[in-house]
């Protein structure tokens, strides 16, 4: 991963990208890919991010993506989804315990301070 700087002719500015190489063994080549995390600067050298820059991926969508990313999809294990969905639940327990908890204090710190009046 390294990240090399291009100039746009047509709008006159520098452009900064994250380049990284990989391998190809049909082909026997390296391929190039790129991906611009923003413009250059080339008096001050700074790269001003263009705010894609850490965002999220996109979530995998069956009907558009390729047939491994269905198979990928589909081989998810049903007891994963329980173990996440009862993790879940015992932390929404544990949050309603915490948040009764935090008015039980409220209310107590309000008499204390109806007491010191």
């Amino acid at each position: 991963m390294s990240i090399t700087k291009s100039y746009n002719k047509h709008t006159g500015i520098y452009y900064a990208y994250d380049t990284t190489y990989e391998w190809d063994e049909e082909r026997q080549k390296k391929i190039q890919h790129k991906r611009c995390i923003g413009k250059y600067d080339p008096v001050t050298g700074e790269i001003i991010p263009n705010g894609k820059v850490g965002r999220p991926s996109k979530t995998i969508c069956p009907s558009r993506n390729s047939e491994q990313d269905k198979q990928q999809i589909s081989s998810c294990n049903k007891t994963d989804v329980g173990a996440l969905t009862d993790h879940c639940e015992k932390i929404e327990y544990i949050l309603s315990q915490l948040s009764s908890e935090i008015s039980c204090l409220k209310n107590e710190i309000n008499r204390i301070r109806s007491l010191n009046e």
